[in-house]
């Protein structure tokens, strides 16, 4: 994909100051600046800004499983403390057909999570309510990251264009969670006893990437093409503890390490052309992914009667090709209607691979999935256009190996919530659009 930012071409030097509020339930606010400074030979510019908000949610559970229920209400407020984003850069304008330039990007951001609520267990064949978990769970997290971009861009209207990126980007992300869970008898009158947990994430991630796309015409039309490298390791420590007053004890059968790292390589090519009534465009685009994910910990053997060290690993190499192609009828301007057809790829989120166990209380666990595929989608459109004003769009998408959220309940009185591949969905969604403009408002 090749994406164009525009950018301010007027002389001189010129900023603007935004400031903002807003209410639901709770207030939000953000504020920021930006500064643009720009003469014959060079272009600077930046710019910053500042959010603060708070949202809540409601997380709702029942379950049944063997002969208990699992009926659970939660509360949660996710606090935004304060985030900063960032962005700077120049450019050197080499000739009149030729631009180098740097851009720094990042965010510094400080979050606050925090759930509250009670679970009840009941003895299913009686309906009979045994006992009351009060689950409280508070997590901060730190979040820094920062992309570094050098980029070259050689053009001369109308003809030929090239550019290119190097970019370096690096996350850091700092979790620290922790859970006292609090049982009492069913009236809530007497409390039974307590587990607490602290659980600490640290996760590093490094992006690597470098990426030419070039453009031409070609046969009276356009010819795009170009290709991408991009590498990613992260690394996650997951560690817990077991708390007991004042005193924690790391335990080894719950924390890991894992590391992932991916690389993908694309090339594509691109073609448009108006023909008379018609234009035309095609494309493909080939990507081979190398990717291994390596989960480190100890488990504990029963003849040994110690731990040892277990290294599991999951090695991944496939290619894909992603056509696109659209047709638009336009032989009268004021009647216009398309045909469209693309296939992509959808990756898990790293995080969703991530397979340690983030506990929301004793019997609910969040837990990333290493074995998740890919997702595929081919999509197809019909499109009609009015006089401009009215657009109907018929789309129909056929998802292959669709990765969704659902719970394991293989244990007898744990639920964990994990990402899995299903076989497939079929999507077909129809969308009417008319402006209404009144003369009073403009």
């Amino acid at each position: 994909i090749n994406i164009k930012l525009k950018k301010n071409k007027t002389f001189g030097t010129n900023g603007t100051v935004n400031a903002g509020y807003g209410i639901g339930t709770y207030g939000k606010y953000n504020g920021g600046f930006s500064l643009n400074h720009r003469n014959s030979k060079i272009n600077a510019f930046g710019n910053y800004n500042y959010n603060q908000s708070l949202n809540v949610s409601n997380f709702v559970s029942y379950r049944v499983q063997g002969d208990t229920i699992f009926d659970q209400r939660n509360t949660m407020k996710n606090r935004n403390k304060g985030s900063h984003n960032f962005k700077g850069g120049l450019d050197y304008f080499l000739s009149k057909n030729a631009t180098i330039g740097v851009i720094l990007t990042g965010n510094i951001s400080d979050n606050l999570s925090e759930a509250r609520g009670p679970m009840q267990i009941i003895y299913a064949p009686t309906n009979t309510l045994s006992r009351v978990l009060v689950a409280s769970n508070t997590n901060s997290g730190e979040r820094k990251n920062a992309n570094l971009n050098l980029n070259y861009r050689y053009a001369i209207t109308g003809r030929k264009e090239l550019n290119l990126d190097a970019d370096y980007g690096k996350f850091r992300i700092r979790g620290n969670q922790f859970q006292p869970n609090e049982y009492f008898n069913a009236t809530m009158s007497t409390k039974l006893f307590d587990n607490t947990y602290r659980m600490i994430s640290p996760t590093d991630i490094g992006i690597y990437s470098f990426k030419a796309d070039y453009e031409q015409p070609f046969k009276k039309g356009k010819l795009g093409m170009g290709g991408k490298f991009a590498y990613v390791s992260t690394d996650n420590n997951f560690q817990r503890y077991n708390v007991f007053g004042t005193n924690e004890v790391y335990d080894r059968d719950r924390s890991n390490l894992f590391k992932y790292k991916e690389n993908i390589n694309a090339l594509y090519a691109n073609f448009n052309r108006a023909y008379k009534g018609f234009t035309v465009q095609v494309g493909l685009r080939v990507e081979n992914t190398i990717s291994k994910g390596r989960s480190l910990g100890e488990v504990f053997d029963t003849t040994l009667q110690n731990y040892k060290a277990y290294d599991s690993s999951i090695n991944r190499n496939y290619t894909g090709l992603f056509p696109s192609a659209a047709i638009t009828f336009n032989k009268n301007p004021m009647k216009q209607w398309g045909l469209t057809f693309s296939r992509r790829i959808d990756r898990p989120a790293y995080q969703d691979l991530n397979p340690f166990e983030f506990k929301i209380n004793d019997y609910t666990f969040m837990k990333g999935n290493t074995r998740l595929m890919p997702q595929y989608t081919n999509s197809f459109g019909l499109t009609y256009s009015y006089k401009y004003k009215l657009n109907f769009a018929l789309n129909y998408s056929h998802v292959k190996d669709i990765f969704t959220q659902l719970p394991d309940t293989t244990e007898r009185s744990k639920a964990f919530m994990t990402k899995k591949n299903l076989n497939s969905q079929d999507i077909v969604s129809l969308n009417v659009s008319y402006p209404f403009q009144y003369k009073w408002y403009s």
